[in-house]
């Protein structure tokens, strides 16, 4: 289930507040002289749900035209309904964020790299065709940048670490056009060979 990002922000701190006092009240049913250590687990307890609750709920993004987008959290997956009536499956893994495109255009999710790290053939950017889901990589929790929004030309990287990748929402034509995959461009190297007369096998048509 999608819910409003703010909502879902709600609720979490909701959460929170009724475990202060449910514990509270417990507390002072069962030690009544000492209340205060009750609210105190109650809160250090609504703290960790919180914490939990605000790290293990994926954030869904939804573009919906005009370069606008709404934020969610997703509560055990579910589907989100298409302005066209179609139904997309919410599955967004621990640790990530997702991206479902509600318009009729490409999208790509662009991952700006900062720093000196190496990184594998894992961190691409993402091609999202219309009506579909994707999700990014484990670590990414949050797209950072939205479209005209562009990132700054540098940013400090966390103590100890030496690169960060921030995710940047954009339309393809501002990406500029998605390059081909490697099984694409090893298709179209194939093309042009089966469709390259060998030099050897051309005429001479040059006269003496």
């Amino acid at each position: 289930m999608l819910i409003n990002y703010y909502l879902g922000m709600a609720i979490i701190c909701t959460a929170w507040i009724i475990f202060l006092i449910v514990f509270y009240a417990l507390w002072k049913r069962i030690v009544p002289k000492k209340q205060s250590l009750g609210a105190g687990i109650g809160f250090f307890a609504g703290i960790g749900l919180s914490v939990f609750l605000f790290f293990a709920l994926p954030n869904v993004y939804v573009a919906s035209g005009n370069k606008e987008y709404k934020k969610y959290i997703s509560f055990g997956g579910g589907s989100y309904t298409l302005q066209n009536g179609s139904k997309v499956s919410v599955d967004v893994p621990f640790h990530t964020c997702g991206v479902i495109n509600d318009t009729p255009g490409n999208l790509v999710l662009q991952k700006v790299v900062y720093g000196k790290g190496v990184y594998d053939g894992s961190v691409k950017d993402q091609l999202i065709k219309p009506g579909q889901q994707v999700h990014s990589a484990k670590g990414e929790t949050r797209v950072e940048h939205f479209f005209d929004e562009a990132p700054q030309d540098h940013t400090v990287s966390g103590k100890g670490r030496e690169s960060v990748v921030e995710l940047w929402l954009r339309t393809e034509e501002d990406y500029g056009g998605f390059e081909k995959s490697s099984t694409e461009n090893a298709l179209d190297e194939l093309r042009r060979l089966l469709n390259t007369t060998p030099a050897s096998e051309e005429e001479d048509t040059t006269g003496e």
